[in-house]
């Protein structure tokens, strides 16, 4: 199989993480407000135990095609940049540290949710860090996005409406971000739309990238 054939399925694996961890967050169900009592977050935290743990694991089988699908995009960001990557290094920072950011709030949220018996109502603090950690993930959608954004209007290596498109994510996350230092509903509100935008993007850059690896 040549390398294009890889490439053009590593571009796919986008799908596949969107898709692993959409069921993950159906089966989390709908979270508390950080501005909820300490019982109601234990409650969401009893109720779902199980739900938290498998949604963590289908998220982690989904970073394994998300790494494969940033593969591909950095590639063709490389290309873009006749091979000097500068852009695509800013756009790789920020993918490590959405990924890592997004990584730490679930697993503080699936080991909250296996030692509640022992966090009890102590269990707000943890769903208050793992708000705040998925807060920093929206700061690494914003610095990648807006790289990509940027680069495909520059150069114009994919369409330039998913160029428009990134920069449009990218305010989201910025709004989002915002909930690191406020527990206001608005904004956490929003890291949560901001994440789902961020999924269909990441959804039309694989078809995208896949098409343009099979017609070269």
């Amino acid at each position: 199989m040549d390398d294009r054939k890889w490439e053009r399925y590593g571009a796919l694996g986008g799908v596949w993480f969107v898709v692993l961890a959409t069921i993950g967050g159906i089966l989390a169900g709908s979270p508390p407000s950080r501005t909820d009592s300490a019982a109601d977050i234990l409650t969401y935290y009893t109720d779902h135990e199980t739900e938290l743990q498998v949604g963590a694991f289908l998220g982690a089988l989904g970073v394994i095609g998300l790494v494969w699908w940033f593969g591909t995009l950095w590639r063709s960001m490389a290309e873009a940049e006749g091979g000097n990557p500068r852009v695509s290094i800013i756009a790789l920072v920020g993918f490590i540290l959405s990924g890592t950011a997004a990584m730490a709030a679930f697993t503080i949220d699936a080991g909250t949710a296996a030692a509640i018996d022992v966090a009890g109502e102590g269990s707000k603090i943890f769903f208050q860090i793992s708000n705040i950690s998925f807060g920093f993930s929206a700061v690494g959608d914003v610095i990648m996005t807006a790289a990509v954004g940027g680069l495909i209007l520059r150069t114009g290596f994919l369409p330039k409406w998913v160029g428009y498109l990134s920069y449009a994510i990218a305010v989201l996350a910025v709004v989002g971000s915002i909930a690191i230092a406020s527990d206001a509903s608005f904004f956490t509100a929003f890291t949560f739309i901001a994440a789902a935008a961020w999924g269909v993007w990441i959804v039309v850059i694989a078809v995208l990238n896949s098409r343009r690896t099979t017609a070269a």
